[in-house]
């Protein structure tokens, strides 16, 4: 009979490279932190700081942060944080809502304010809004930014899993 051909198979052929403990990405994230970082202050006196000791100091904190953890663990983190920032946006949106809607009945009364000329209560009425749909619009503003933020991370793509 004929022998069988056997061939070496490696075993962590779906492991990611690790240079020093840190996945190539981060590793790499650092040396053009600390390049960036060279072509601003590098020629400065306080230079040997910004270039060696900061992406030094990002090293070093990467590694504990993403010590036993699993691949892509950052990213899996900050996309939490930001899942978590839409939904206080969301209950945000919704209490704006709940208070337009508020408004909306108090404006019948302004109306009826009007139609007798109750002077005090369409003063009061214009006093007590005109503040509270400048502090309307300001929450509005935010949450637009918030969610633009929000869009363009989640443009962001990630090879880990979740």
């Amino acid at each position: 009979m004929q022998d069988l051909d056997s061939s070496l198979v490696h075993r962590n052929l779906e492991t990611k490279l690790k240079i020093g403990g840190l996945e190539a990405l981060d590793f790499l994230a650092v040396l053009i932190f600390a390049a960036v970082m060279s072509l601003f202050f590098g020629s400065g006196t306080m230079g040997f700081i910004f270039v060696f000791i900061l992406p030094l100091i990002l090293l070093i904190t990467l590694y504990f942060i993403k010590r036993n953890r699993p691949d892509g663990y950052l990213v899996n983190l900050f996309r939490f944080m930001e899942k978590t920032k839409m939904n206080e946006n969301i209950e945000r949106l919704n209490l704006l809502a709940s208070n337009l809607i508020e408004m909306n009945k108090n404006v019948s009364q302004f109306e009826s304010a009007i139609d007798n000329w109750d002077s005090m209560v369409v003063l009061e009425f214009l006093d007590h809004y005109s503040e509270s749909l400048s502090e309307l619009h300001d929450e509005v503003e935010e949450i637009k930014n918030d969610i633009a933020e929000n869009d363009e991370f989640d443009d962001i793509e990630s090879d880990s899993e979740f």
